[in-house]
């Protein structure tokens, strides 16, 4: 630090010092060659012009600089006036190259100003962001144990009042609060992401993580539930933030979907890349929307006229994009919208393939005590 420090004065001395020394030159030149002064004049404020560029010196001080650079430079030129050896016309260069130099100056050190101005201010900003995210972020931590607790007793509540209607009243609050607790991941995830905290990848099987994740939505909605994931298909991922991408997917899929409309949860090797796609039979993304359903707090209304906290496709590209991949938003064959995952995998082929079936409307119940039902085909090369 203090090298660092010390050289660039050194160097600012040196610069100094040898405008100092070019100066004194091209003046004594001045007063020894009559009638070719014109020469090093020029020269002179050349060389202020030039130096200024990398040299900004305080305004008093560059004030003063081009005073008695002028000062003694006009001197000559007078001199060589009365003695014949320039024509009086010349000594308008007097004023002139000094006028140019100084307007030269004094928009130099605007710019000077200008620039500091707008360095402080962008730290100022990039300070209150960082306190804004880690205001959220803690806020989002504080928040979690109070509605953690809050759950707990709803559960509770839920085996003490038997009966439909706080049956029911209790599952609203409930997914409710679930909802408030993966809005608050979200939240947490994106800060993170956005400070630049490192995701700690580690060899995983997505496959099975999709899969495991699929089935565990099937009771959620009275849905047509399709899960087909390949197994295995390994890559390098961070496994907490991954859950959160294909949640977001699946609640997406859910929250444009009604009763009996499809929903497709997929996961399958492609040459080098791993391919997660959530599709559904719902209404569908304009084309014309397809980008910005990835924009923070963008909305659009679903088939039931709520609409989401506009994070979900968010976070779950942010950290798509963390693990090197890429999320796009397409029309899926079920006839609704397909959004499609792509991250590199870490080995380049599967060993075997597992179909993973759910519906819903069968003849044996799962044993999530729902309407949906499973069937498991197993695929041997």
């Amino acid at each position: 630090m203090s090298d660092t420090s010390s050289r660039a004065p050194s160097r600012q001395v040196v610069l100094d010092s040898a405008f100092g020394a070019f100066c004194v030159l091209m003046l004594l030149l001045m007063f020894a060659r009559p009638g070719q002064e014109t020469i090093p004049y020029h020269l002179l404020f050349f060389g202020l012009a030039v130096v200024y560029g990398f040299r900004v010196w305080a305004p008093t001080k560059t004030i003063w600089l081009l005073a008695v650079i002028s000062a003694v430079a006009g001197v000559a030129m007078v001199l060589h006036w009365q003695q014949d050896s320039i024509e009086a016309a010349e000594l308008i260069e007097v004023i002139l190259m000094p006028a140019l130099v100084g307007a030269m100056i004094f928009h130099a050190h605007r710019h000077a100003v200008a620039s500091r101005t707008m360095h402080a201010q962008a730290r100022e900003r990039a300070e209150a962001l960082v306190h804004q995210r880690e205001l959220l972020r803690d806020a989002c931590h504080a928040m979690r144990t109070p509605v953690t607790i809050a759950r707990g007793h709803i559960e509770l509540l839920e085996l003490e009042l038997p009966h439909d209607r706080a049956s029911k009243d209790l599952h609203v609050v409930r997914s409710q609060i679930d909802r408030m607790a993966r809005m608050m991941s979200r939240l947490i995830a994106l800060t993170e992401l956005d400070r630049g905290d490192a995701l700690l990848r580690r060899p995983a099987d997505v496959a099975g993580l999709v899969a495991e994740i699929g089935l565990n939505w099937t009771p959620a909605a009275s849905r047509q539930w399709e899960v087909v994931a390949p197994y295995p298909i390994s890559a390098l991922i961070d496994q907490e933030y991954f859950e959160i991408v294909v949640d977001s997917l699946i609640e997406n899929a859910l929250n444009y979907t009604t009763t009996g409309d499809a929903i497709r949860v997929e996961c399958r090797q492609e040459a080098t890349s791993c391919v997660i796609e959530v599709a559904d039979s719902g209404p569908g993304i304009p084309t014309e929307d397809r980008d910005q359903v990835f924009d923070r707090y963008w909305h659009r209304e679903a088939p039931n006229g709520s609409s989401g906290s506009g994070l979900g496709l968010a976070v779950a590209r942010s950290i798509v994009m963390a693990h090197g991949g890429t999320v796009e938003a397409a029309s899926a064959p079920e006839g609704g919208a397909m959004i499609r995952v792509q991250i590199p995998v870490a080995t380049p082929d599967p060993r075997r393939d597992v179909t993973i079936d759910v519906r819903s409307g069968a003849s044996a119940p799962m044993d999530t005590g729902t309407d949906a039902w499973s069937s498991v085909r197993h695929l041997q090369p």
